[in-house]
């Protein structure tokens, strides 16, 4: 092997890439893709907004989610479903909220794969039971054991985990 080859290969690792922000941005995307998961995502938009943020939901209209979305969360659901428009609203978000666990729709790590090509914030979430895929065994995603605890969860956790996003 080349001393430059050498020389490139041992500096991938010492390279930060800068974390894009979109500083004015009060938009957060929250991947939905399964119809089990009305709870998660009607509970993950409520404390969304609870701070202050407008909810994203990505993935296909469902009329129950947005009927959900409006009288559980008091979001009025605005829903992004091709994958341009997926990758705008990612771009244009604060940060991003994905499952990580590997029963995930294959849409929702396509999603998860444009805010880490864009060096976008994002909060994993897996419920406890759920096993992350290989590739993303170093994300610490944040484990739940059901909707009202990943709702706690937020509530507790997610201002920690804003202000370490925002350094």
């Amino acid at each position: 092997m080349g001393d430059l080859l050498k020389k490139y290969i041992a500096s991938i690792g010492e390279y930060q890439f800068k974390r894009v922000h979109s500083d004015n941005s009060k938009k957060v995307v929250i991947y939905h893709g399964d119809y089990e998961d009305i709870d998660i995502t009607t509970f993950a938009a409520k404390q969304i907004k609870n701070f202050g943020f407008t909810p994203i939901i990505l993935g296909k209209y469902h009329e129950n989610l947005a009927h959900y979305l409006k009288l559980e969360a008091g979001v009025e659901p605005d829903f992004v479903e091709s994958r341009d428009k997926i990758l705008e609203a990612i771009q244009d978000s604060k940060f991003g909220i994905f499952s990580v666990h590997e029963s995930a729709s294959a849409d929702n790590f396509i999603a998860l794969g444009f805010s880490i090509g864009l060096n976008k914030s994002f909060l994993p979430i897996k419920y406890a039971n759920e096993v992350v895929p290989s590739d993303l065994s170093y994300l610490h995603p944040l484990e739940y054991v059901g909707f009202r605890n990943l709702e706690e969860k937020l509530r507790s956790q997610f201002p920690n985990w804003l202000a370490t996003m925002e350094n």
